[in-house]
């Protein structure tokens, strides 16, 4: 996909190919008097309805516009929206219809009265596994005190604790489902009732609230694929606490320091996930019924999602064209898996405006966080 914004400031999807030779859009430009998107090849130009406007090769009026009318000088276009900071994409141009009867999966605190984003704007990062073994993973609180060790508040090894989890509303293809524990992975000082709640196909709100003080906080994420073995993950976190709107707006103005706490996070179970997700698609036993051995009522989560995404979803990513065949390939380097720089921090307005001030005021250790930090296992205390 290409997506750009056209001159009256509306975002727009083509398909990332000119009807013309096939050259990617996405390596043209946007041209300042039409605002228009360009063809580097040729320099044909393409309104945001995709209608072709301009072939450079065709100097007589009326056979430029016989050529421009032509379905076959149109660029694909895909039904998108801007939503709560987002831009919404319906990747199937031939359904626009069904795109306009399928709202997306929104998060209800956005915005909401009472409520307060955590940390400033959505938090965005590639990761090196698929999409269903980072949902999997989002319905798996037992794995907090021990993969997320000393990094996730007061989560730690020693703190583990058993959970009963419940189901509130059973799997359904376009339900989703819904699940139900009293108490949090690791001993807390305060009873947690929690609610997981999974939209398809992206979307897991997890609402976790304080039953003495009454308080509640959201982890919302969106789970995206973008090619076998790879997804991103966009997160925001919302409580009803009180906050003081100076530390609210202080939170925004440094928001590069919640995103390396999120990196961190993610960094501290990457690899596992990278090579266990090898082992279950290309190992000796795929079928994920048998290849997981889970006697433990905290798997539950993991056998709802596997539930769906199997038998409701079809157990793959309809993806397109040679992707469809694309295996995950080899294990990664450790610096790959865990490259934050690549990841979020180029993409980040926040994090490479930090890193270019830590570089001037010479702060290398700082400067590294924003890069790679390997998260070793064995030598955390």
């Amino acid at each position: 996909m290409v997506v750009w914004k056209d001159g009256s400031g509306n975002w727009v999807v083509f398909e990332d190919r000119c009807p013309h030779r096939l050259a990617p859009l996405s390596e043209g430009r946007l041209e300042p008097s039409t605002g228009q998107l360009m063809c580097s090849y040729h320099g044909w130009q393409f309104d945001s309805q995709g209608k072709c406007t301009s072939i450079p090769q065709i100097g007589e009026p009326a056979a430029h516009a016989a050529a421009c009318s032509s379905k076959r000088t149109c660029a694909i276009t895909y039904p998108s929206q801007v939503a709560q900071g987002l831009l919404w994409v319906w990747p199937d141009a031939a359904s626009s219809d069904l795109a306009a009867a399928s709202p997306p999966a929104l998060s209800s605190q956005w915005g909401a009265g009472g409520w307060t984003l955590l940390g400033g704007e959505w938090f965005a990062r590639d990761l090196e596994y698929g999409y269903d073994t980072m949902m999997e993973n989002l319905f798996d609180p037992s794995h907090i005190p021990f993969a997320h060790h000393g990094i996730m508040g007061s989560a730690s090894r020693d703190k583990a604790q058993p959970l009963a989890i419940t189901t509130k509303v059973d799997v359904t293809a376009q339900g989703g489902f819904q699940l139900f524990r009293d108490s949090a992975p690791f001993k807390t000082a305060a009873p947690t009732d929690t609610v997981n709640n999974f939209v398809p196909p992206t979307l897991n709100a997890s609402s976790q609230t304080n039953t003495v003080k009454g308080t509640t906080l959201v982890l919302t994420f969106y789970g995206i694929p973008t090619a076998p073995g790879k997804s991103r993950v966009i997160t925001a976190f919302f409580t009803n606490a009180k906050v003081p709107a100076f530390a609210a707006k202080l939170a925004a103005a440094v928001e590069w320091v919640f995103h390396l706490g999120q990196n961190q996070v993610l960094d501290s179970d990457g690899m596992l996930l990278h090579v266990q997700e090898r082992l279950l698609h290309e190992g000796r036993d795929t079928n994920w019924r048998s290849a997981f051995y889970m006697p433990a009522g905290a798997d539950l989560g993991i056998i709802k999602f596997r539930s769906w995404y199997h038998d409701c979803a079809g157990g793959s990513v309809p993806w397109p064209g040679a992707l469809a065949s694309q295996g995950l390939g080899p294990v990664l380097p450790r610096a790959v898996v865990m490259d934050r720089f690549s990841q979020h921090t180029q993409h980040c307005k926040s994090c490479s405006a930090a890193v270019k001030w830590i570089q001037r005021l010479q702060l290398g250790q700082l400067r590294q966080r924003f890069f790679f930090i390997d998260y070793e296992h064995w030598n955390r205390k």
